[in-house]
């Protein structure tokens, strides 16, 4: 054993480690930029993306927004028209060909539709999506879902001031404008608003979304014992396996489910921040060159009561008389059939079909 030296003194003693010089981090800062910035963009364009006839965004991979810009740019390129809105437009009740997009391709044997709907996208979502995800979409022909559901209560409005988990709270403002009912701490708001700045970070949360179901790594190896081995093979560049459809919900009308005729705490448009966010959506799709269509409904108005039917009609005029007076053109489909609705908003596919016979499009 090695004594150590009496006269060694204590500014002798170097920790072991590595010291970098000037141009040794110069070189780090560097490697590292080229990782962060270069390479998602060029690996996504060999991903294999190769969408089919009827194409939308897998359920499962519904906050893969890095995914969504992949479709907005490939659906610009492919499609005549760009089809936005929520679990209506995507197609809760029917198959990935069956949605509205889909019967609009049909009716209008000329024009194709795309599908950019999204399961959950309330209108403050959809406008940090288009804001932070959306600028493929420009100079094209828009059609934008209007659904009045998102007003149907203040805790959807998201204007009420209890605590509520709502979807897509990654899109909503993390730091200039304030939810009552988003509780989320400064620290996770601030790592949000980085992240949207760092397109690296964004790629990494699509390859756990659509490579590891959503788990990190380590999580992933536990539940996925044999496909571990997998991983020795795994090339960021393998095309993207759509995961398997299965529908979320039986394809029956809203009678035969047990939803009962009720009111709805409706809010006014004055009161409603789903629908200042809607008028965003609307601003922020013009500013890029989009002609737009926005189609209002039709909501189930079957299932409400008197009280709430007044209501709804009453908030339905004032969107009608916001989009007329800022010239943004719309139609207003007639109230389908009551055997047509899944529920208080989503048609099953016969009322698709007649939906999309009622928006003429030139």
């Amino acid at each position: 054993m090695t004594e150590c030296p009496e006269n060694l003194r204590d500014e002798d003693v170097r920790p072991v480690g590595m010291e970098l010089d000037l141009r040794e981090w110069l070189i780090v800062v560097v490697v590292v930029t080229l990782v962060v910035w270069i390479m998602p963009a060029s690996l996504s364009r060999h991903e294999g993306f190769d969408p089919s006839v009827g194409y939308r965004v897998p359920y499962a991979w519904s906050e893969d927004y890095w995914h969504f810009e992949q479709w907005c740019e490939t659906a610009k390129s492919t499609h005549d028209v760009l089809v936005l809105g929520d679990s209506v437009v995507w197609g809760e009740y029917v198959a990935p060909g069956r949605s509205l997009a889909s019967h609009l391709s049909r009716v209008h044997e000329d024009t194709s539709f795309a599908n950019l709907g999204l399961d959950g996208i309330h209108p403050a979502a959809l406008a940090g999506l288009l804001e932070h995800h959306g600028d493929s979409i420009t100079d094209a022909r828009v059609i934008l879902h209007c659904n009045l559901l998102w007003m149907s209560s203040p805790k959807r409005d998201l204007s009420g001031h209890e605590e509520f988990r709502f979807h897509h709270a990654r899109l909503v403002p993390q730091l200039t404008t304030r939810i009552p009912c988003y509780r989320a701490d400064a620290s996770e708001r601030i790592g949000i608003a980085l992240e949207r700045r760092v397109e690296f970070w964004n790629w990494v949360r699509h390859v756990r979304i659509t490579r590891f179901d959503s788990q990190d790594l380590h999580r992933w190896t536990l539940t996925h014992p044999r496909l571990s081995e997998g991983l020795l093979r795994f090339r960021f560049t393998d095309p993207l396996t759509e995961p398997v459809f299965e529908p979320r919900h039986t394809s029956v009308p809203w009678t035969r489910r047990r939803i009962r005729v009720r009111d709805l705490d409706w809010v006014t448009a004055a009161e409603s921040y789903q629908w200042r966010q809607f008028r965003r959506c609307v601003e922020i799709l013009r500013s890029r060159g989009n002609r737009l269509l926005v189609v209002v409904g039709p909501f189930n108005e079957h299932l409400l009561g008197e009280t709430g039917l007044s209501r709804h009609r009453a908030l339905a005029t004032e969107v009608e008389a916001w989009l007329e007076n800022a010239a943004v053109d719309f139609v207003s489909p007639a109230v389908l059939p009551s055997e047509m609705y899944a529920d208080a908003s989503h048609p099953l596919e016969e009322g698709y079909a007649l939906l999309a016979e009622s928006i003429p499009f030139e």
